[in-house]
């Protein structure tokens, strides 16, 4: 095998090649543990190395058929995790459908979560159905660990349909799921916490948890975000990309990201909501806040106005220049 197993420490690996050895049942339930220790890093090339060893299971079937298509037993449950990841479009749908139970580690989890971007339609259909019953069994810590990762990749995501994104955008909306990744968010000091929160917020689970993050999120990127979503009282996300064309003549074209929106309903006053961002200690929650006011100069109340102005004195020169502009402009 090539230097794709090096994506997974040495002994890491040489335990699963070892246990990957289904002939031996005891093998099987094993594997699954063992993938406990994968690191959620580089899923998608975790995953190759995962099927290359999943792939050679069909040796140890005299008859030539795959294992998994004759389920053993008590097996079946940890069969159906396995064979998710098999190259046979028909297995994975069939592995999918048959599915009920827990996720038995984080990379598996994610594995599952990336089949709704399949380039087999009967398999995202399957997925579904499947993502839903795994995760309300699952452990709402180790969902939101994978949240965590697979959110900002979804973007990039291009053969999910409506239904697809959807079934993953819900899982965000289950109580527990959402207040841990409210925690998360709010916590967070580097990472991807800004793109989780904007893939997360497809859906209402976080609205309630907006205003806490808007005062208490240590990311000051993030705090910046939650002022913009709750000052213009909609959420943003990126849902795909489109073709600018720059010369159809060559061929050349460059992708340019497409962002859907949705209402968020809040009782905040606004007016003292944005004169209490406009003290935020951070440049970055400043500057954001004097971007917002400028996209919606037309219709600044006469208070916000008078927010303008004291931002045109502050310490930023970029908070500040965006400021007088708007003064001079209104």
């Amino acid at each position: 095998m090539s230097n794709i197993r090096y994506n997974l420490p040495s002994e890491l690996y040489s335990e699963l090649n070892r246990l990957s050895d289904f002939s031996k049942k005891e093998n099987i339930p094993n594997f699954l543990k063992a993938t406990t220790k994968i690191p959620l890093v580089k899923i998608a090339l975790t995953e190759i190395i995962l099927r290359r060893m999943v792939g050679r299971t069909e040796k140890y079937d005299p008859t030539g058929k795959n294992l998994f298509l004759n389920p053993l037993g008590n097996y079946s449950q940890f069969l159906a995790w396995i064979n998710i990841l098999s190259w046979n479009g028909y297995h994975r749908e069939r592995a999918l459908r048959d599915l009920d139970s827990s996720a038995p580690s984080a990379i598996f989890l994610a594995i599952l979560l990336r089949r709704l971007n399949d380039w087999v339609p009967q398999v995202r259909q399957a997925a579904k159905a499947a993502v839903w019953r795994a995760v309300a069994q699952t452990d709402a810590e180790l969902v939101v660990d994978t949240l965590w990762l697979i959110l900002p990749a979804r973007r990039s995501w291009q053969r999910m349909g409506v239904d697809d994104a959807l079934a993953l955008s819900m899982i965000s909306e289950r109580p527990e799921i959402a207040s841990l990744l409210a925690e998360r968010l709010k916590t967070a000091t580097a990472g991807p916490a800004p793109a989780v929160l904007r893939q997360a917020s497809v859906r209402e689970g976080l609205d309630e948890f907006l205003p806490d993050l808007s005062a208490k999120a240590v990311m000051p990127a993030v705090r910046a975000l939650v002022n913009k979503m709750l000052i213009e009282g909609r959420a943003f996300w990126v849902s795909g990309y489109r073709r600018e064309w720059i010369d159809k003549i060559y061929n050349k074209y460059r992708l340019v990201p497409v962002f859907d929106t949705r209402i968020i309903r809040s009782e905040i006053d606004r007016d003292n909501f944005i004169e209490a961002v406009s003290e935020d200690k951070s440049i970055i929650v400043r500057r954001s806040l004097a971007q917002v006011l400028l996209d919606n100069r037309d219709a600044l109340t006469v208070r916000q106005n008078r927010i303008v102005q004291k931002l045109a004195d502050d310490s930023s020169s970029t908070v500040a220049s965006v400021a007088e502009f708007i003064r001079v402009r209104s």
